[in-house]
């Protein structure tokens, strides 16, 4: 177990560490102070938290690990790499069904990152069509990586967005288990880079 500190992005590009793991096939997350993304080899990045683990002891090995910030502050990260879990991690659902919210821009740019433009919403629609199967989400995971500013979660109803379920606040990670359509809201007068990810 060690614990790293990742640098604060400059100028739009995200502070990273980078550390190759051998024959490691397991990665945990012990803990983390701010929001930041970790990307196992060639794996899309995500959203890095306490309790994490990616990987498998029976899958070959993970081969790197390298962790990314957007955000304007430096972030600590305890973790562990090996063959097991580290005790007390309690691993997600299968890396197959955890997908990246493919909503505004590319969200293949910045890590998977997304722009929320300021002063406007975002729609997030509450299905997928997952190996020709039209499914439902079961829970969606924001993490922002505003200094300063919040974003608010409505149920999309249209307008006027009456039911905000939520916000996420600067420098933090949040779940809904929320199926419904949804829309990001930014209120602020700046964008506001974030991630969502979505379980189905």
């Amino acid at each position: 177990m060690k614990t790293v500190s990742i640098p604060a992005a400059i100028n739009g590009t995200p502070g990273s560490y980078f550390e190759r793991t051998g024959n490691d096939t397991v990665f945990s997350c012990v803990s983390s102070n701010g929001p930041c993304q970790v990307q196992i080899g060639n794996q899309p990045p995500q959203s890095c938290f306490a309790g994490l683990v990616l990987g498998d002891p029976a899958s070959p090995p993970i081969g790197s690990i390298t962790f990314l910030n957007f955000g304007a502050v430096a972030v600590d990260v305890t973790f562990d790499s090996g063959t097991t879990a580290y005790k007390g991690a309690t691993p997600p659902a299968p890396s197959d069904n955890f997908i990246n919210v493919p909503v505004f821009g590319n969200p293949g740019s910045l890590g998977g990152t997304m722009a929320l433009p300021n002063g406007k919403g975002v729609p997030i629609g509450g299905t997928q069509v997952i190996n020709g199967v039209s499914k439902t989400r079961q829970w969606i995971e924001i993490t922002n990586f505003s200094a300063t500013d919040d974003i608010y979660v409505f149920i999309n109803h249209g307008n006027p967005l009456d039911q905000c379920v939520g916000s996420v606040f600067a420098r933090t990670s949040r779940r809904f288990d929320v199926s419904k359509d949804l829309v990001f809201v930014n209120i602020s007068a700046n964008v506001i880079q974030c991630t969502a990810y979505e379980q189905y």
